[in-house]
Parts: C-alpha cells; sequence; structure tokens
C-alpha cells in the first residue's frame, strides 16, 4: 500500500492575534497547511464547514462564541471531526461540558511543542499520510 502525499490542513481558532500567530507558524513549520484562521466558535463553524481540515485547534475561552459553542456544533456536523481544544484554564464546569461534547485532544496552555503536534502525528498514522518532522526542539511554548 502506497503512502498519500497530500499535505495535512489544518484551521486555528483563537480570539489572541499572537497565540493564533504563532500556532499557524508552529502547523506551517512542522509541514501542515493551515488553511484558515478565525477568532471565535462561530467563525469555527462557518470555516470548518467551508473547508474541512483534517484537524482544527480551538481555544476554549472566547468572546462572543466560545470553544464549547464551536466544539458543539462542529461535532454535530461532523461527528468525526478531530477537534483539539486549548485553554489556560479549566473550571470544573468547562472541563465535564469539554468531556461531554468528546474533543479528539484537550490541551493545557502553555504547552510543550510535544503536547501539541503529538495528536497531529497520531492522526497522520491513522491516515496513513506522511508525518510532519517532530524531531525539533522540544521547548515549552511561552507564547501560549
Amino acid at each position: 500500500m502506497s503512502q498519500q502525499t497530500r499535505q495535512l490542513t489544518a484551521i486555528v481558532i483563537d480570539d489572541d492575534i499572537n497565540t493564533g500567530l504563532f500556532l499557524n507558524d508552529l502547523l506551517e513549520y512542522h509541514n501542515i497547511q493551515v488553511l484558515a484562521k478565525g477568532r471565535d466558535g462561530e467563525e469555527a463553524v462557518s470555516l470548518y464547514k467551508q473547508f474541512r481540515p483534517d484537524v482544527i485547534l480551538i481555544d476554549v475561552m472566547m468572546k462572543n462564541y466560545d470553544g464549547l459553542y464551536a466544539l458543539e456544533h462542529i461535532k454535530s456536523y461532523d461527528p468525526n471531526a478531530t477537534i483539539i481544544m486549548h485553554s489556560v484554564d479549566y473550571t470544573a464546569d468547562i472541563e465535564n461540558k469539554l468531556e461531554s461534547l468528546n474533543p479528539t485532544t484537550i490541551i493545557n496552555k502553555p504547552t510543550s511543542t510535544d503536547a501539541l503536534l503529538n495528536p497531529i502525528s497520531d492522526l497522520l498514522k491513522n491516515k496513513n499520510m506522511p508525518q510532519p518532522n517532530l524531531m525539533m526542539q522540544k521547548t515549552v511554548v511561552s507564547a501560549l
């Protein structure tokens, strides 16, 4: 069986411009094509439906429509969506809601590069796609 050569695609959703740019640059550095960036949960749903990326990274805490809104609506649209949720602070209520909505992965900010990229690498393995170079530096992502 030959490996597919299609590049992995992603969407980044974060209301903090610097974090969004950092995630965009990190993914592209690891040969993951960022199709779009958004700033709230409503944009996340719209962009997901428009682009159908392999993975979507969504901040939990955002103004207007939060990441929980996005997670719930994307999962109802596509139960198999690969969704990585990330946030600085989780209350017990938010943790319970996240668990009930079943994202692919939940990551705390700040995080290590590996903690962010390993779930994406696992996705690639499951889809038999070429993997990004994860042998890069293992540093704490202070921008998150």
